[in-house]
């Protein structure tokens, strides 16, 4: 996957259930990360004759923690979570200097 995804991604590192990766801070790297990430690891498999899809969750921030959950990977959605992040994430940086 890695080398095949966006060339703008950079994997970071595997936590149990977690992939912690990184791309450039605007908002079409992240939607064309998520996106790409979404189809190589959504995938249906068959279980039994049983159709099984295991969903994923994403969350963007500056820092592990906090991070902020997407609800959807629409465009409007992470323009709107991006800004907010971005916002605190630079009043963070203004309080430590």
């Amino acid at each position: 996957m890695y080398n095949d995804g966006p060339e703008d991604f950079e994997f970071q590192v595997p936590v149990h259930d977690s992939i912690l990766w990184q791309v450039p801070a605007n908002v079409d790297a992240i939607l064309r990360n998520v996106e790409a990430l979404k189809e190589f690891t959504e995938v249906t498999v068959d279980i039994h004759g049983i159709p099984l899809l295991i969903p994923c969750d994403f969350e963007i921030g500056y820092a592990w923690a906090p991070m902020t959950e997407l609800p959807d990977i629409s465009r409007n959605t992470i323009d709107n979570i991006f800004t907010e992040v971005t916002a605190k994430h630079e009043s963070r940086r203004v309080r430590e200097n």
